[in-house]
């Protein structure tokens, strides 16, 4: 991960965990940065997706994000009650400082729902500030370069994996004002034979917390801490003759004793 510089008056940069996920896609609404995806974006009918909704913060202190799902009053035929979601009121998800993560909302299609590519849903987003001093860790451009494969324990790898394929998109309906909609294509398959449908529940899942930031920013100074205290330990009286008996201990078990 790149060092972070500092902005203007601010504190420095995080980095774009959002822009290497969308490959850049997104929508600066307020203090938040947001991109969508369809998992999957083509589907058959008489089945289910998901909606994915990539949020990033770009302050230092807590926000409230409410998403809406809206899904289309009609299919291409016109026929009205085809898609259908139980999430009746918006989803709220706490974000905290500096925190990425992903709503994942459920989406049913009918099964005579009219084949097609042109279909579109929407996703309002409202969001609500609980403080007035905000400090900018990001900026429009979402940070320092964050690199998926590089950045990444391998724990953290397999929160990405479920949605780091997607292709996502930052297209919005209208100019945003206190709310933001966002418009997300998908496409209608002729119905398939349905079997055992999985139970598909919305929910939040973080992605990259502040903490993750700190402890990169911490990593130098501890190697340096370390090596400053090992070196000094590393002489003759200390590494010599432990090694020398070592080597020829595994010499002389090989046959090849060493004068």
């Amino acid at each position: 991960m790149n060092k972070p510089t500092a902005l203007p008056g601010q504190q420095g940069i995080y980095p774009d965990v959002l822009g290497a996920l969308t490959n850049g896609a997104r929508v600066n609404f307020d203090v938040i940065q947001v991109a969508v995806a369809a998992q999957p974006d083509k589907i058959n009918a008489g089945k289910s997706f998901d909606v994915i909704v990539l949020l990033q913060s770009t302050v230092k202190s807590e926000v409230d994000v409410a998403v809406r799902l809206i899904v289309p009053e009609k299919d291409i035929s016109g026929k009205s009650g085809r898609f259908a979601t139980k999430l009746v009121k918006p989803i709220l998800i706490g974000l905290r400082a500096g925190e990425v993560g992903y709503v994942h909302l459920p989406i049913q299609v009918g099964p005579q729902a009219t084949p097609g590519e042109k279909y579109m849903l929407e996703l309002e987003i409202q969001i609500q500030k609980k403080s007035k001093e905000l400090i900018r860790i990001r900026d429009a451009n979402g940070g320092t370069h964050f690199s998926l494969a590089k950045d990444l324990e391998h724990k953290q790898q397999q929160a990405f994996e479920g949605i780091r394929h997607l292709k996502f998109w930052a297209q919005t309906n209208g100019q945003p004002s206190n709310k933001v909609t966002l418009q997300l294509p998908f496409s209608v398959l002729p119905s398939a034979p349905i079997g055992l449908q999985p139970e598909l529940k919305p929910g939040y899942k973080t992605l990259w917390t502040e903490a993750e930031y700190y402890e990169q920013q911490a990593a130098p100074n501890r190697d340096e801490v370390q090596m400053a205290v090992l070196l000094p330990k590393l002489n003759r009286q200390s590494v010599f003759f432990p090694l020398l008996k070592f080597t020829q201990a595994r010499f002389e078990a090989a046959g090849y004793r060493l004068w």
